[in-house]
């Protein structure tokens, strides 16, 4: 899983990848990586690869749980789809600069 976005070029002959970011308490929303899966278990894989960055900010209860609406929710971080995809994002990255 990548955290960031491959360029135009290389993504042309490539499936569509979708954005998977984590939740804060805050609302602060951080890219974890981008996975071409859009299923449950692919969201899950997202929130283990990148537990070292969830788990300073899980506070109450950490036990999991989904909801196909919302995502994982550990506590107060929720890991889902953030609706962009890989194209979007590196769109969005181009224009910035």
């Amino acid at each position: 899983m990548r955290k960031e976005p491959r360029s135009l070029e290389q993504m042309q002959f490539r499936r569509t990848a979708y954005e998977v970011v984590a939740v804060l308490p805050d609302g602060a929303r951080e890219r974890l990586c981008f996975t071409e899966r859009r299923t449950k278990r692919a969201l899950l894989s997202a929130a283990q690869s990148s537990a070292d960055m969830i788990l300073p900010h899980v506070q109450g209860d950490p036990l999991a749980s989904y909801s196909k609406a919302t995502g994982w929710q550990f506590g107060d971080v929720r890991v889902c789809f953030s609706g962009a995809t890989e194209r979007d994002c590196a769109n969005a990255e181009t224009r910035e600069a």
